[in-house]
């Protein structure tokens, strides 16, 4: 018995039994017939015709190749596939971003090992696909952890997937980092009460100064607390996910993209993809820039909706290519920051409202204090002057001693006070003006090459270096992108500490390093100076605090905020970690690809 497929596309053949076919694919069955000695006499021929099951199983592959495409170009979400047991049978690309395993290393693991320990223990990976599986859907936010043990903020969707028959085979999980969310939502948190804490400094200083005036006229400052900054908006919804050809048209669209735009996907599909944004000019340079570079990180645009609606995206993309390499398109993932930059922008217009706040109230305590000075100076001429006319009349030894304690001592004494008082208000605002001008800076965002720059800042410190015999060493660290002379700032303001603070028992030492971490670089400033209590290493980035106020060399208590401050216009963050007597580590993270301010 024989048994093969026929394509066929011979019209006119006798035995092609489908009238008018031009192209049938035939299964053919071939048996034979033999007589009562084991004779071949006849054969039967059996011809089924499976054209159609052929067809729709080549449709079907290529939908299942053009859906992995697309999920495999994703990479703001983690997606990926669990069997029943909850172990990873595959992932995309995304997946390996933001969890930062290589897919051999995880394809067969359990997906709990995503969860921070606690929630494992607990027994959480487990509930979340009982609840997946039980009620069709589970969605949560929570914290997650990554290969390297650091911890994200997560918001997770699981859904059950079954066959036809409703038998459970496996979930799919899909994961998006959402920190800078929360991040925003803190920081909002944090600059209110680092407002509260400035108000408070502030009015405790002028306290001071009115009480060491007390015998002269003082004007009184009302400072008025700025309201609470606003909510943050909710949730987002789902990225708009499209594929753009070479020639710049709408060759795909999921249903985020028609929320979105307010179209069907019929109607987008062939449309011309720049036309539903805001600034179609700008959008078609991000889809240039995706050929020159390869891909495009954080493009901001604005996508217009048919009612009207605009909403604020960040687009990532990059060139999807066929087998043999060639470039034939874009993939593009728009994810919605309405909410968070609402968020950057409550954040910028308090910011300027506490610098415009800082500059007012520091220009306008000079005037008292001039007058303090001033008055100050007149009343040490007017005491010389009654010591001077009391000396030459006849007075009573007693009064004579009555007034000359006065004059002698008294009145210095206060005066003395009036003015160190005066000199470390005078100061104080000098550093208040400093650090609202660093936040009204227009920031000049370059590629900055690293080395040379703290080749500069070294060369500025040489003197007291060379002074102390300090070794300095640094290895050759990654460029960034920010403004020059504000970083310049920042990382001056960082080695000036360890200056400041060394230990003077042993020679100083300051070793200059960096990592690569996510795309972004993390540079770190070590010393082996008299380091900082752990109790205070969340505080010293507060306006005004002192580790050690006592310190002769101690000042106002405003370069790392100014640090903190420069570091986050460049969409950056400081921390440190020291322990008291061993010196210190501080870390600066910037961005290594251009941003936009």
């Amino acid at each position: 018995i024989a048994r093969f497929t026929i394509d066929y596309n011979l019209p006119g053949v006798e035995h092609v039994t489908i009238a008018g076919a031009t192209h049938r694919i035939v299964d053919v069955v071939i048996a034979p017939i033999k007589d009562m000695y084991g004779k071949v006499t006849n054969m039967i021929v059996q011809h089924k015709d499976i054209t159609e099951r052929k067809r729709a199983e080549k449709a079907l592959m290529e939908s299942a190749e053009k859906f992995r495409i697309l999920v495999e170009n994703v990479k703001d979400y983690a997606i990926v596939m669990l069997d029943v047991g909850g172990h990873v049978a595959d992932w995309n690309a995304g997946a390996e971003l933001i969890k930062g395993y290589r897919a051999d290393e995880i394809v067969g693991q359990h997906f709990s090992r995503f969860y921070p320990k606690e929630d494992v223990e607990r027994g959480r990976p487990e509930r979340e696909l009982a609840t997946a599986a039980a009620e069709g859907r589970f969605e949560d936010e929570g914290w997650r952890v990554r290969k390297d043990g650091s911890r994200f903020v997560a918001n997770v969707i699981i859904t059950p997937m079954r066959d036809d028959a409703s038998q459970l085979r496996g979930f799919v999980k899909f994961t998006r980092d959402i920190t800078a969310r929360k991040q925003a939502e803190m920081a909002l948190q944090t600059k209110n009460e680092e407002y509260e804490s400035l108000n408070e400094e502030l009015r405790s200083t002028i306290e001071e100064l009115q009480a060491a005036a007390e015998e002269l006229e003082a004007q009184k400052e009302e400072l008025r607390v700025v309201s609470h900054y606003s909510r943050t908006l909710l949730e987002t919804s789902l990225d708009s996910l499209v594929t753009i050809s070479a020639e710049g048209k709408i060759t795909d669209a999921n249903t985020a993209t028609e929320k979105i735009t307010g179209m069907s996907r019929k109607m987008l599909i062939g449309s011309d993809f720049s036309d539903y944004f805001t600034e179609p000019e700008t959008a078609h340079a991000g889809y240039l820039k995706v050929f020159e570079q390869e891909q495009v990180i954080d493009y901001p645009l604005a996508v217009r909706h048919t009612s009207g609606k605009i909403t604020d995206v960040l687009y990532n993309a990059s060139v999807y290519r066929n087998e043999q390499g060639e470039v034939l398109g874009v993939f593009a993932a728009a994810r919605d920051i309405s909410a968070r930059k609402q968020a950057e922008e409550a954040i910028s217009a308090k910011n300027k409202e506490l610098e415009n706040y800082i500059y007012i109230t520091s220009h306008d305590l000079r005037s008292p204090l001039v007058n303090i000075q001033g008055f100050s100076q007149r009343l040490q001429k007017q005491a010389d002057s009654i010591k001077a006319v009391l000396s030459d009349s006849p007075l009573t030894p007693e009064t004579k001693a009555r007034i000359d304690a006065m004059t002698d001592k008294g009145i210095p004494k206060t005066l003395n006070f009036i003015f160190t008082s005066v000199a470390k208000m005078d100061t104080l605002l000098n550093g208040l003006l400093h650090l609202s001008r660093t936040g009204r800076t227009i920031m000049a965002i370059k590629q900055i090459d690293i080395n040379q720059l703290f080749k500069t800042i070294i060369g500025n410190f040489n003197f007291q270096l060379t002074e102390l015999d300090a070794m300095v060493t640094a290895q050759d660290l990654p460029s960034c992108y920010g403004d020059e002379n504000l970083l310049s700032q920042l990382f001056s303001n960082i080695i000036g500490n360890a200056i400041k603070y060394r230990d003077k028992n042993r020679r100083l030492v300051i070793e200059i390093t960096a990592y690569m971490e996510f795309g972004k670089a993390i540079y770190s400033i070590r010393d082996n100076g008299s380091g900082i209590e752990s109790r205070h290493l969340k505080k010293i980035w507060d306006v005004f605090y002192m580790v050690d106020s006592t310190l002769a060399d101690a000042g106002e208590g405003l370069g790392l905020s100014s640090v903190k401050r420069i570091a986050e216009k460049h969409n950056g963050r400081v921390w440190a970690e020291s322990e008291s007597g061993k010196g210190s580590v501080f870390y600066v993270e910037l961005q290594t690809i251009e941003f936009y301010e």
